[in-house]
């Protein structure tokens, strides 16, 4: 259960700073788990 809860908020971090940087229209997925280190299945 750790490991979900430290890639759960490596995820919100990253997404909050991405959709503060730029628009919601402007934001990818893919990019946002790339930056947060995690792989697009460990989001699903």
């Amino acid at each position: 259960m750790e490991g979900q809860s430290e890639t759960l908020t490596c995820i919100h971090q990253e997404a909050m700073e991405k959709f503060l940087e730029k628009d919601s229209a402007d934001t990818s997925l893919r990019q946002i788990v790339k930056n947060a280190g995690v792989t697009t299945g460990a989001f699903y």
